[in-house]
Formats: structure tokens, C-alpha cells, sequence
């Protein structure tokens, strides 16, 4: 069985950083690109694929800047992060992901979260 580690991935968007929070924080907006279904129960967060479900709870957030989820029902401490920043260079919004994965499934993992970036920008522009 290969090793869970962190993989970080990077997406530019032409949205500004209050629009992508709001799509990276929010049930609802959450449900529009990155699940087929997300409920909140205070800071507990259930996502839904399929016939799969997982739970997450929201251990920080800083409003444009930052949204964490640590992972319940893994047996690591495994998060998914966000975080917004801004190009300096070309005045883009970052969004940069920190996922876990298995090591070995770096290309099938950035594959899976391009797909997922490419639904959220025409949702709210690339």
C-alpha cells in the first residue's frame, strides 16, 4: 500500500478573491463544483459523490485568505486546504489546494482536481 502524503496544486482565476471563497466555504456554493451534495451542521460539513459520503470539520478560515477541512473518518490527519492568494505579477486570484493522496497517485489526483477547478470556472469565470 503506497504512503498518503500531501499534494499541492495551483489554478489561476480572472474572479476575485471574495467570489472564490465564497465558492471554497459555503455548502451550497461548495455543492456546485466540488460535490454532488454538501450539508453543514455547525463547523461539521458532509460531502457527498455518488453513493459516497465523507465528513469534514472547518478547523480555520480567514475570510479571502484561507479555508481548512480536516477529515473525519480517515484514519491520518488528513486536511484539505485552501488557500487564495493573489499574482503579483499578473493580478490573478490563486487558489492553491493541499490535498492527501497515495503517493503514487499524484497525475490521477491533479487530473481529478482539474476537472473539478475547470466546473468551478465557468461557474464563476476563469
Amino acid at each position: 500500500m503506497a504512503q498518503r502524503v500531501e499534494h499541492r496544486f495551483e489554478f489561476s482565476f480572472m474572479a476575485r478573491d471574495e467570489l472564490v471563497y465564497t465558492y471554497i466555504s459555503t455548502p451550497y456554493n461548495l455543492s456546485s463544483w466540488f460535490a454532488d451534495d454538501v450539508t453543514a451542521e455547525g463547523d461539521i460539513f458532509t460531502f457527498t459523490w455518488d453513493n459516497s459520503t465523507e465528513k469534514a470539520k472547518v478547523v480555520k478560515k480567514i475570510f479571502k485568505k484561507k479555508f481548512v477541512f480536516q477529515w473525519i473518518e480517515r484514519e491520518a490527519e488528513e486536511f484539505l486546504t485552501f488557500n487564495i492568494m493573489t499574482d503579483e505579477v499578473t493580478g490573478s486570484t490563486l487558489l492553491i489546494i493541499q490535498d492527501f493522496e497515495d503517493e503514487d497517485e499524484y497525475e490521477n489526483s491533479f487530473m481529478i482536481w482539474e476537472n473539478t477547478i475547470q466546473k468551478l470556472k465557468r461557474i464563476i469565470g476563469g
